[in-house]
């Protein structure tokens, strides 16, 4: 995603249908947490600790629990670029 402000992929965003809890962690490339949401209706901007993050390869992983108690897993790489 590219958050540079032009309106286009400037968040990183995701779809969801009947999920009742979220959490999503995103890594740097030494395994440093740099951001994390636990508010399925939040999405990351781009920004670690009110800076923009620089530019590369970012590591993601997310835990979600549906309805009926379904937990969904899974994980892989962003590419943020400004």
């Amino acid at each position: 995603f590219s958050p540079n402000g032009d309106g286009v992929n400037d968040l990183l965003e995701y779809d969801y249908e009947n999920i009742e809890e979220f959490e999503l962690n995103i890594l740097n490339r030494w395994g440093n947490l740099v951001y994390h949401i636990s508010d399925i209706s939040s999405f990351w901007d781009g920004n670690i600790n009110n800076k923009g993050a620089k530019e590369g390869v970012y590591f993601y992983y997310y835990s979600a629990k549906g309805i009926g108690e379904t937990i969904i897993t899974g994980d892989g790489f962003i590419t943020l670029m400004r």
